[in-house]
């Protein structure tokens, strides 16, 4: 006599909510018992990076001797952060300078699995950035996700040395995406962004960054992952190509294509000691469209300790002489 799945009782949510768990599991009351669907469902849950224990407990039915009821415990975690930083540089390249930072993520809000995050960033009195966001990754229980932000920022942006530019900066942004099958999912998105030049600086005429910029984005990625929000070993990967301009609108014109893999593998020096390393890697390539030249400020330089330590500010590039600069007559740009 065939082996069926009786009743499934989840326990030990108190925040998440049954149907972000329920959502996860592949197996479903009076189905055929399958081992490997339960223990694909244990994975699914375990992976969202909510709780600190999921149990699937198995127990036999004892009214009904083909059946076995399901009983699954969690223990939820704290799965929000609230930063708050503030600092002073007494002698740095502007003089002294206060700075601070604030944010808040929230990867369950209100229990229904629901992904916030506001940051808040404030440098000096010429710096300034808000970036809001939500995403919820199951529409309805669905398999659709939506996503939905946006940003503000006045910056004094640097593109050489002893070339600051003061900008004002907005965008807004939203996505869908859906499951096609196993782990991976396609998402579309669209984004409006726009760069204001509050000053023009003579050596970068002819070369300036502003204007709108409508962007159309295709990803298809697979993220097999322990956990989604604190990863320690698996793989994702992410193809993406993004259309700026043409059809779409707005004042910059070209495409780019890249590829995103993240990989972790956990290490452990017995009981006491356990981490992980990542690897993560970034492959991009820009391409012009119908005829229009990439623009400057959207080309790839390397350099600095925000991506290349070791080289000075953007100085992995292509070098050309532009203009006079109030040093010399020639000033060396990094052209992308």
């Amino acid at each position: 006599m065939d082996t069926n799945f009786g009743e499934i009782v989840i326990k030990g949510n108190e925040k998440t909510r049954d149907n972000v768990i329920r959502r996860e599991i592949t197996v479903g009351e009076s189905e055929l018992y399958s081992g490997t669907s339960l223990t694909k469902s244990k994975s699914q849950v375990s992976r969202l990076g909510f709780f600190d224990e999921v149990s699937f407990i198995k127990e036999r039915d004892p009214s009904v001797k083909n059946l076995v009821n399901m009983q699954i415990k969690v223990k939820d975690k704290s799965t929000g952060q609230l930063q708050a930083t503030v600092g002073f540089i007494p002698n740095g390249e502007k003089k002294q300078s206060w700075n601070g930072q604030g944010r808040y993520v929230e990867s369950n809000q209100f229990g229904k699995g629901w992904s916030t995050s506001i940051t808040g960033l404030w440098s000096d009195s010429k710096n300034y950035k808000l970036d809001v966001s939500f995403a919820d990754p199951k529409v309805n229980d669905s398999e659709w996700s939506l996503g939905l932000g946006g940003a503000y920022e006045i910056q004094e942006t640097r593109y050489a040395a002893g070339v600051v530019i003061p900008e004002t900066r907005w965008s807004a942004r939203t996505s869908i995406g859906r499951s096609l099958f196993e782990l991976v999912r396609l998402t579309v998105g669209l984004r409006h962004s726009s760069v204001e030049q509050r000053e023009q600086v003579y050596v970068f005429e002819g070369f300036e960054v502003g204007g709108t910029k409508n962007t159309l984005s295709l990803e298809l990625s697979r993220r097999d992952l322990d956990n989604y929000i604190d990863p320690t070993s698996g793989l994702g990967l992410s193809l993406k190509h993004d259309i700026s301009g043409g059809f779409l609108g707005g004042e910059r014109e070209f495409m780019e294509t890249s590829l995103d893999a993240n990989g972790y593998v956990p290490i452990e020096f017995g009981e006491a000691f356990r981490t992980n390393i990542r690897v993560h890697g970034v492959l991009g390539l820009l391409w012009k469209l119908e005829g229009n030249e990439i623009p400057q400020n959207e080309r790839y330089r390397l350099g600095g300790y925000n991506n290349l330590r070791g080289f000075r500010f953007w100085d992995v590039s292509p070098k050309s002489k532009r203009g006079e600069s109030p040093a010399s007559r020639y000033y060396e740009y990094r052209t992308g």
